[in-house]
């Protein structure tokens, strides 16, 4: 989520709460902050930037509202996870 050269410790970087497993499509627009997942209640569900084509992302399966599954995670590791989180949402709002 925080990318390894924004770390500021190897504890950071080889944290298993700082990554998500996402289809090559999804990873590319995450990591260029066109998409991240917001928390709501329990449920983390996608926003994309308004400057993406919908009819494109609807083609490859990709909508706003589609929630990141995260029932195998314990909730011990859930605050940072929302952590590293905040922090991609932040650059993703300044982007818009």
């Amino acid at each position: 989520i925080v990318p390894w050269s924004v770390c500021e410790t190897n504890e950071q970087r080889l944290d298993g709460s700082n990554g998500i497993l996402l289809c090559a499509h999804i990873d590319k627009l995450f990591d260029c902050h066109m998409l991240t997942f917001e928390k709501h209640g329990r449920n983390y569900l996608t926003r994309l930037s308004p400057t993406l084509d919908k009819n494109t992302l609807r083609g490859l399966g990709v909508e706003a509202g589609l929630t990141l599954c995260i029932d195998q995670m314990k909730p011990k590791f859930q605050n940072r996870f929302d952590d590293y989180l905040k922090y991609h949402n932040g650059i993703f709002n300044r982007k818009l």
